[in-house]
């Protein structure tokens, strides 16, 4: 495969995450990657980014990046408000794009960052890394298969440590002038993307939050959802400051003829599924290797399960070759929008009390938050 080369704009957590799951992939031998640009306002953070992982040029201006014809593709890996310009700058210039989750601090900015990217036929990924979960890819085939019969309901609890303090590099994920919203936008972006996944279209979105009075952000989220095949699903959201827990996602489907679930957490990963019998413990190890092969990859002690890692280099690894062969990205910022649409309806219901039906009005946004 042909040699790419990358550059990454921002130069934190995800960034860093980006860039392990990278290097992962070129030194087993997978994907061909140069090192080419960085990017990052904070120069001195930005140097030793770039020292310590082997790029070639390093731009505090990260426009003048992409006027750099020698990048070829771009990360994006900023504080969600400067998603829309970075990726915007990015589709301009003509070069394809991984945005990071969530895509943009509002659903009118995502969908206008998706009509630009479509618009310019430019391929544009969102960082939806739970895609890339095998286990989670193992209990959407049995879902859609039907051999657990029809879906009747979805408990997915979800918490996390308030990302602020040091955990998670910067503090930024704790002003909402930054990030746009608290752990309904930061987290469950990635919870209403895996229930719309598992369950299809969504149909009503009734939500109750609660906020850091310090931080005029939401740390609580309690939601019921209803959708279009008849199930319910009840999500709970939560940033704590358990710094030894960092995060844990639960989830448990119920179907008329069995059940899966599925806890990832900190400590590692278990799944369970019943069908008719008793319920089996699932070996991730075994789903890990199959997905491995159903992608196009092989094992190797380069490629191995750590936590949830393991979904970056999977989720890089696709776009990457989606760019090189010149196939459509997965999930592209279609996905980002339905995802984010599910938030934006949850402020909306929890804002005004009431339940709020889908799809949402093309007038219909929340009200711009007051910092």
């Amino acid at each position: 495969m042909r040699r790419v080369s990358v550059g990454i704009i921002g130069c934190g957590l995800m960034g860093m995450h980006h860039v392990v799951a990278l290097k992962s992939l070129r030194e087993a031998g997978i994907l061909d990657i140069d090192f080419r640009a960085v990017s990052d306002v904070d120069e001195p953070k930005m140097m030793r980014f770039a020292r310590a992982y082997h790029f070639a040029k390093s731009y505090t201006d990260c426009f003048r990046m992409l006027d750099d014809g020698d990048v070829e593709v771009v990360f994006v890996c900023t504080p969600t408000k400067y998603h829309k310009e970075h990726v915007l700058g990015a589709v301009n210039a003509g070069k394809p794009v991984l945005c990071e989750t969530p895509l943009a601090v509002s659903l009118a900015d995502a969908k206008e960052m998706l009509n630009f990217a479509e618009r310019k036929h430019v391929k544009a990924q969102i960082g939806l890394v739970l895609r890339f979960h095998p286990t989670l890819n193992y209990i959407a085939d049995v879902i859609s298969s039907g051999r657990l019969g029809e879906v009747l309901s979805a408990v997915l609890r979800s918490d996390q440590v308030f990302p602020v303090g040091g955990f998670y590099v910067s503090d930024w994920r704790g002003d909402p002038s930054l990030s746009g919203g608290g752990v309904l936008l930061e987290r469950s972006i990635h919870d209403m993307d895996i229930l719309r996944w598992l369950l299809g279209v969504p149909t009503y979105v009734y939500a109750t939050c609660t906020h850091y009075t310090e931080k005029n952000v939401e740390r609580l989220v309690g939601m019921t959802l209803e959708f279009k095949c008849g199930a319910l699903a009840s999500v709970v959201s939560v940033w704590h400051k358990m710094p030894l827990r960092l995060s844990e996602r639960s989830l448990t489907i119920y179907c008329e003829e069995g059940f899966v679930q599925l806890n990832l957490g900190t400590m590692g990963e278990l799944a369970y599924l019943q069908s008719k019998g008793e319920a089996e413990k699932l070996n991730v190890d075994a789903i890990f290797i199959g997905f491995l092969k159903r992608i196009g990859l092989k094992a190797s002690p380069l490629l191995v399960r750590y936590g949830t890692g393991e979904n970056f280099y999977l989720e890089d690894y696709a776009f990457l070759r989606a760019v090189v062969e010149d196939r459509e990205v997965y999930p592209d910022f279609r996905h980002g929008v339905e995802a984010q649409e599910l938030v934006e309806a949850a402020y909306i219901s929890s804002n005004n009390n009431v339940r709020v039906s889908l799809p949402l009005k093309e007038n219909r946004f929340r009200e711009t938050l007051h910092f």
